[in-house]
């Protein structure tokens, strides 16, 4: 069998963060990631290279996401990412679309329905469908965020994202 390329992965964010927060997420490249002492909520998927790029899926729930500098490509290969890293809020996704053949390594949250205004001070209705880069909605100190979640284990950039969050 050939080794995964990419893991993605889902867990319990902080009790405080529940009523708004539906989960964290990593995806980063590697076989089997790092062990983490939270309670994951989600499957562990572990991609291989025929299988990296799912489509974005219509699902109900906003997202934050950080873009961690790397993406992984079709072929199963994980290369710099030109963009660099970043950070964007997506708001509800209410139709399925392919989102194209590459992949970011990046942590975020899935918020619940209605849990993303808490954050912004956007009304949900505003990113439907949209996304919106973080700095854009949080200042721009939040650019260097990103860059900041790059350069720590995965661990750590779970926590530093509930720490934000907080």
């Amino acid at each position: 069998m050939e080794p995964a390329v990419a893991v993605y992965r889902e867990f319990a964010p902080d009790a405080v963060l529940k009523p708004y927060v539906r989960a964290v997420f990593s995806f980063v490249p590697g076989a089997d990631g790092e062990r983490l002492s939270r309670q994951q909520t989600g499957e562990t998927l572990r991609f291989r290279p025929d299988a990296v790029c799912p489509p974005i899926l219509a699902d109900g729930h906003a997202c934050l996401s950080f873009a961690l500098g790397e993406v992984c490509h079709a072929d199963g290969v994980w290369r710099v990412d030109s963009a660099g890293c970043g950070g964007r809020i997506v708001g509800v996704v209410t139709r399925t679309e392919s989102s194209g053949i590459e992949r970011p390594s990046m942590v975020g949250a899935y918020f619940h329905a209605a849990g993303l205004s808490a954050f912004t001070g956007v009304p949900v209705h505003e990113l439907t469908n949209g996304t919106a880069a973080v700095e854009d909605i949080w200042g721009p100190g939040a650019a260097a965020m990103a860059a900041q979640l790059a350069a720590v284990s995965e661990a750590e950039r779970i926590d530093a994202l509930e720490t934000q969050l907080l």
